[in-house]
C-alpha cells in the first residue's frame, strides 16, 4: 500500500530531519545553514522540485536561475555545502558540480598542509576554495574526526586557527598518508623570492590561497 504524504507533512519531516542533522554544529552556524536551507525548499516549491536528494540537473537550473536574477557566485556557493550535506546523509552519490568544477566529498582522515605538494603516489582531485568556504569545511570536517596538522610555520598555523577557530599544531615532521585522505591546504599565493627571508616576515590574510584535496592510493 502506497504511503501518501501531505505538502505540509513532508516539509516537517524534511525540517526535523534537517535540524538533527545540523545539531551538531554551533548555534550560529546551524542558523545559517537553516536559512539556506529554508531558502533552497522554498525554491524547490516555487519550481515544482523534489528538494532531495539534490541532482545535477536541479542545481543546474537553480545556478541558472540565480545568474539571471544577478545573484554572485560567492552566493550560489554558500548553498554547496548545505545541500551536500543533505546528500551526504542520504547516501546520495552523484557529486554536485559547479561551473564544471566538482565538489569533493570530505571524508577521513583529514590533514593540514601549507603547500599543495603531492607526498606520496596516488590520484589527486584538487579545488580551490574561498576562505569563507574553507573555513566552513575545514570546521565541519574537524566536528567530526581529528585534524593532523603539518603546517610547518607559526604563521600559517595562527593564521587558520584566527579563520577556523580550531587549534592548529605546528608540525615539521613529514606527511605521511594511508590508503585515502582529505587535505586541506592553505598556501601563499606567491613563491618568496629569497629563501632565506621564509618565515622571517607575517603575510597578511589577502597573501593566502586555499584548497581541498582529494588522495586516493594508486
Amino acid at each position: 500500500m502506497a504511503v501518501v504524504y501531505y505538502l505540509s507533512e513532508v516539509n516537517m519531516m524534511n525540517e526535523i530531519d534537517f535540524q538533527s542533522l545540523v545539531s551538531r554544529f554551533a548555534p550560529s552556524t546551524r542558523q545559517i545553514y537553516t536559512n539556506l536551507w529554508k531558502r533552497w525548499q522554498n525554491w524547490c516549491a516555487d519550481n515544482s522540485i523534489q528538494p532531495m536528494p539534490i541532482t545535477q540537473e536541479a542545481f543546474d537550473q537553480f545556478i541558472s536561475q540565480m545568474r539571471s536574477m544577478n545573484r554572485s557566485g560567492q552566493y550560489v556557493r554558500h548553498f554547496l555545502s548545505v545541500l551536500r550535506l543533505v546528500n551526504e546523509h542520504l547516501g546520495y552519490d552523484e557529486e554536485i558540480e559547479l561551473n564544471g568544477e566538482q565538489i569533493i566529498k570530505l571524508r577521513p582522515p583529514y590533514i593540514l598542509l601549507n603547500s599543495a605538494m603531492m607526498p606520496a603516489p596516488g590520484n589527486y582531485q584538487l579545488v580551490e576554495m574561498t576562505r569563507e568556504d574553507w573555513a566552513k569545511a575545514i570546521q565541519r570536517a574537524a566536528s567530526e574526526a581529528q585534524i593532523q596538522s603539518y603546517i610547518g610555520y607559526p604563521d600559517t598555523a595562527k593564521h587558520v586557527q584566527d579563520i577556523t577557530g580550531l587549534p592548529i599544531e605546528v608540525n615539521r615532521a613529514e606527511t605521511v598518508l594511508g590508503d585515502s585522505a582529505t587535505m586541506f591546504i592553505v598556501k601563499l599565493k606567491y613563491r618568496v623570492s629569497n629563501p632565506a627571508e621564509k618565515g622571517q616576515f607575517t603575510p597578511t590574510d589577502s597573501d593566502y590561497a586555499y584548497y581541498v584535496a582529494r588522495y586516493t592510493k594508486a
